[in-house]
C-alpha cells in the first residue's frame, strides 16, 4: 500500500515537472527515472505498464501543445518574410539618399551664392567711406562676373 502511494506521488511530481518545464529531455530523464523506481520496488509488470501508459499520454498531450505553438511560430515567421520585403522597400528609401546628396550639391552651389552676399556686404561697409565708393563699387562688379564663371564652371563641370 505504502508503495502505490508513494508511485502515485511520484508520478503526480514528475507530471508537474513536466507541464512546467516543456522539454523534451526532461521528459525523457524523467521516464527513465520512473523505470528505475518501478524495477527497483519490484512492482508488478501490469502496474509499470499503466504508468508507461500514462506518462506517454501526458508526453503526448505536452508534444501536442508544443506542436500547436510551433504553428503559429510558423506564421510569424512568415510575417518576418513580409518584413523582409519591406527590408527591400528600405533599399529604394536608400536610392532616395542618392537623390539627397545631389540636393546637397546643389546646396553648395547655394554656398557661393552665399560668398556673393558677402561681397554685397563689403559694399555697405564701402558705403561709409564716400571718396572709394566709386572704385570700390567697379571692383565688385569684377568680382561678381569672376563668381558667376566660377559658379558656371562648378555647374558645368557636374
Amino acid at each position: 500500500m505504502m508503495t502505490m502511494m508513494m508511485m502515485t506521488m511520484m508520478t503526480m511530481m514528475m507530471m508537474m515537472m513536466m507541464m512546467m518545464m516543456r522539454m523534451m529531455m526532461m521528459m525523457m530523464m524523467m521516464m527513465m527515472m520512473m523505470m528505475m523506481m518501478m524495477m527497483m520496488m519490484k512492482i508488478s509488470m501490469m502496474m509499470m505498464m499503466m504508468m508507461m501508459m500514462m506518462m506517454m499520454m501526458m508526453m503526448m498531450m505536452i508534444i501536442d501543445d508544443d506542436d500547436d505553438d510551433d504553428d503559429d511560430d510558423d506564421d510569424d515567421d512568415d510575417d518576418d518574410d513580409d518584413d523582409d520585403d519591406d527590408d527591400d522597400d528600405d533599399d529604394d528609401d536608400d536610392d532616395d539618399d542618392d537623390d539627397d546628396d545631389d540636393d546637397d550639391d546643389d546646396d553648395d552651389d547655394d554656398d557661393d551664392d552665399d560668398d556673393d552676399d558677402d561681397d554685397d556686404d563689403d559694399d555697405d561697409d564701402d558705403d561709409d567711406d564716400d571718396d572709394d565708393d566709386d572704385d570700390d563699387d567697379d571692383d565688385d562688379d569684377v568680382d561678381d562676373d569672376d563668381s558667376l564663371k566660377k559658379q558656371f564652371e562648378f555647374n558645368f563641370r557636374n
